[in-house]
């Protein structure tokens, strides 16, 4: 399975600054190893799953390279500001519904 996955710089508008993160946007999620997997390859602190939902929504889910990760301090803002450039900004979490304005 071909498994998008773009890095995103938070809290910064020049490249190379800010938080890096990992986004990978899924059709569904795959195995907890294969997102564990893709973290630990990528080696940003965080990376972050993203599955659009049928409401227009989103879940996601996040992962360091060692653990899933409830709620984070960046990786959260930048699946709904990605997705805002595609007119979805609403995403859900295990611990929050966030939102981009």
């Amino acid at each position: 399975m071909a498994i998008p996955y773009y890095h995103v710089d938070a809290f910064t508008s020049e490249l190379f600054q800010g938080n890096p993160a990992g986004v990978c946007i899924l059709p569904a999620f795959p195995p907890v190893g294969t997102m564990q997997k893709i973290a630990a390859e990528n080696g940003h602190s965080e990376t972050a799953f993203v599955v659009h939902r049928r409401d227009g929504s989103f879940d996601l889910r996040w992962f360091t390279p060692e653990v899933e990760d409830d709620l984070c301090g960046h990786a959260p803002w930048l699946p709904p500001l990605y997705l805002r450039c595609a007119n979805t900004a609403v995403g859900r979490c295990a611990s929050t519904p966030l939102a981009a304005s």
